[in-house]
């Protein structure tokens, strides 16, 4: 199956559906459509899908392309969920300075938490060699979701809800349980919420 096209004056989910129809029981088609997905930036459950078909089809060429040409795409979907992932913590951050509807604040962070996680779990599945070389961009992820949950932690701080605070704070040493910020905002927390306690307000 070959289609030459101008890209830009495409439809991509428009295009994945036809495609998807089209391409039967080619196990290379499948990988290429896979590979197409990424590139084009739609959800990677949809290059999932494509890649778990091809392994009923023809097994051999589904574990070339997972030795040749799938570190790379990993490569590039990380890289993704990076960008996907700074994108959603800054707009939280913005939510919350401006005081905004807390669920949707809540919702912006976990997001964020989510997406620098499916960055770690994607640098993860690199083989080793290529684990190594991005060593630095899998300890960004590991800190951009421990940052997520302790921002979220200290917005619940600040509207003196210090039980939810408390929980995210556990949650970012989750990630991390060495993270000396999580340790230092979770005893602030406690601190506070004591004081409180011992006044009566809470």
């Amino acid at each position: 199956m070959t289609i030459t096209v101008n890209v830009a004056d495409l439809d991509p989910y428009y295009f994945y559906g036809v495609c998807n129809k089209t391409v039967g029981k080619d196990a290379n088609e499948r990988i290429t459509l896979a590979k197409w997905c990424v590139e084009h930036d739609m959800f990677f459950s949809r290059a999932k899908a494509q890649m778990d078909m091809p392994k009923s089809i023809d097994a051999k060429a589904v574990e070339e392309f997972m030795k040749t040409e799938f570190p790379k795409i990993n490569e590039g979907i990380a890289a993704k969920l990076m960008r996907a992932a700074k994108r959603r913590a800054k707009r939280a951050e913005c939510d919350a300075r401006e005081a905004k509807n807390l669920s949707k604040v809540k919702a912006g962070f976990e997001r964020a938490a989510n997406s620098f996680d499916g960055a770690v779990k994607t640098f993860d599945a690199l083989p080793s060699e290529v684990r190594a070389e991005n060593a630095e961009l899998r300890a960004e992820a590991v800190q951009g979701a421990v940052r997520a949950h302790l921002s979220f932690a200290h917005t619940m701080s600040s509207r003196g809800s210090y039980v939810k605070a408390t929980k995210y704070c556990n949650l970012a040493s989750a990630i991390d349980p060495d993270n000396a910020e999580a340790k230092s905002a979770r005893a602030t927390i406690a601190a506070t919420a004591s004081g409180w306690n011992r006044r009566g307000f809470r």
